[in-house]
């Protein structure tokens, strides 16, 4: 599969794409020192399925900066972030506020998946029935920025993710935040964070609910900024280049 779609995008782009196989990939493993991962249950994860490394160390991610002030007037009840595509869930989550919470104000922010032909066009159209559900596409970061300050809850029911960074910045922008637990993120659950499958209905409803009553006073006291979180991993790997001097 992964073959395939090298071969492809090499057409598109009119330049070779190198397939890396497997093989290749497993040298790599060998020559690794330091596994470096964005939480624990990553590490956990990678280091089961593949190889542990003699070293490793987690950063969390963390933000550039937490806004000072933020926008008190949110008029944008529901706010999704990310390419419109089948692994972020875009369609399911588009059906599932048509059909729960239709009154609500909602936006898409977000690249249209080239590959996702099909899928982008029905995504299209059921919005197109909704005019209470904006899709407004690509937005440069600032002006993302701009816009979570203006808007109440993040929706993130991807249903891949690493440990996603639109999360962090959210909540850094004075947002409440609905995240997947099909990724590898740190946060935890509280009053401007809630977590749920994002294939389950009922359930994402229920958090969903609670999010739009509870008081979140504080939602930047839930974030790092990147010079905090690096503080520890910079240090920690120059102790283990000394130890191995």
């Amino acid at each position: 599969k992964d073959y395939v779609k090298s071969f492809i995008r090499s057409m598109l782009v009119g330049k070779f794409i190198k397939y890396i196989s497997n093989s290749e990939i497993n040298n790599i493993y060998k020559r690794v020192n330091v596994g470096t991962y964005l939480s624990k249950s990553e590490q956990k994860y990678f280091e089961t399925i593949f190889f542990k490394p003699k070293y490793s160390i987690i950063i969390y991610n963390g933000i550039d900066k937490k806004e000072e002030n933020p926008i008190i007037n949110k008029d944008i009840d529901f706010l999704i972030v990310g390419r419109i595509e089948k692994s972020k869930n875009s369609y399911f989550v588009a059906q599932f506020l048509s059909k729960y919470f239709h009154d609500k104000d909602v936006l898409f922010i977000g690249g249209k998946n080239k590959y996702h032909y099909f899928y982008v066009n029905k995504f299209l159209a059921l919005i197109e029935k909704n005019k209470k559900i904006n899709f407004t596409g690509i937005m440069s970061y600032s002006e993302v920025q701009n816009t979570m300050r203006k808007s109440k809850i993040l929706i993130n029911l991807s249903l891949i993710e690493v440990s996603p960074l639109v999360d962090l910045e959210a909540l850094s922008n004075g947002m409440k935040v609905l995240t997947t637990s099909s990724s590898f993120s740190h946060l935890k659950e509280n009053e401007c964070v809630q977590i749920t499958d994002p294939t389950d209905e009922s359930m994402i409803k229920e958090k969903l609910n609670f999010l739009i009553q509870a008081t979140c006073d504080n939602s930047t006291k839930h974030v790092n900024l990147w010079e905090d979180n690096l503080y520890d991993y910079i240090k920690t790997i120059k102790s283990t280049l000394d130890s191995n001097i």
